[in-house]
């Protein structure tokens, strides 16, 4: 969040004020300005993420060489990009993480280019599922631990979580650097919870999908993977986890290494034809 935080701040100085005034001063006249300051206050609070995207889309600002580099590393869409669309790319990463409210739990910070890269894994699935960004507007908090954790939801330490009803992602750091920044040793959680994400709030989307079982999905995943469904359970530390989430994810952390497949390949592969469609109108 940017403009309304700096509405917060400004309003909380002015109150102080105000109250300085009325307390210290002795000047009663100035019990008039107390509650301006919270309407005004609370106004904002209302339509915060209204006023931060007019400030976001008015005033873009580009990631830097350093981000830009580490994307291009680290994600092969981005790299696969022209020039100029990588600029729009990286507008639109910023737009994202900076929408977003981070808490981090005994972690000193969470650097932009973290968050720039993790906003990526979204974007990319919008291409991939032709979601817009409007889609994720109800989340807008992450959470962010150093190891796994555990919640009131899930009892034992875990790699990962997403509340729908509030609107919050949980990651641990220990798997979600990996997973991002080598997705073809490590299962990349932010776009597992992305996913997760989607599904929820588009469930036609996963249509094909639910017609497969488990094993068929593991099976076929085999082919452009080496991360089985054992070691994504392992590596969550979570029994019962999204199977049908966890096979998009790595379909779409691996699209270089199975979209140079020939097309009866892709369409062994499913929703591979589509995806690989999508994505590649985007580049």
């Amino acid at each position: 969040m940017i403009l309304s935080r700096a509405l917060f701040s400004l309003l909380g100085l002015i109150l102080a004020l105000v109250l300085f005034m009325i307390f210290i001063q002795d000047s009663p006249q100035w019990r008039w300005g107390i509650l301006p300051v919270l309407a005004l206050g609370f106004l904002t609070y209302i339509f915060s993420s209204e006023l931060n995207h007019y400030w976001l889309n008015k005033y873009p600002i580009q990631i830097d060489e350093r981000e830009h580099i580490f994307i291009a590393t680290h994600l092969s869409f981005y790299a696969s990009l022209s020039p100029e669309k990588q600029k729009k790319f990286g507008k639109e990463c910023i737009q994202f993480h900076r929408k977003r409210d981070y808490i981090l739990q005994s972690l000193p910070n969470f650097p932009d280019d973290l968050k720039v890269l993790w906003s990526a894994q979204a974007l990319v699935l919008n291409h991939a599922l032709d979601l817009s960004f409007s889609d994720w507007n109800e989340f807008d908090t992450v959470v962010v631990y150093p190891h796994p954790f555990m919640t009131p939801d899930i009892e034992q330490v875990h790699a990962c979580e997403t509340h729908f009803d509030e609107g919050v992602w949980l990651f641990s750091v220990d798997q979600l650097i990996p997973g991002m920044t080598k997705p073809h040793r490590f299962f990349n959680i932010a776009l597992y919870e992305f996913v997760r994400t989607a599904k929820k709030l588009k469930p036609d989307l996963f249509t094909e999908l639910k017609r497969y079982d488990p094993k068929d999905l593991e099976t076929a995943s085999q082919v452009f993977s080496n991360i089985s469904f054992e070691s994504i359970r392992y590596w969550l530390n979570i029994v019962d986890f999204d199977k049908e989430a966890a096979y998009l994810s790595l379909l779409i952390s691996h699209w270089s290494v199975w979209d140079v497949f020939n097309d009866q390949q892709k369409e062994a592969l499913p929703l591979a034809t589509e995806i690989s469609t999508r994505l590649r109108s985007h580049l």
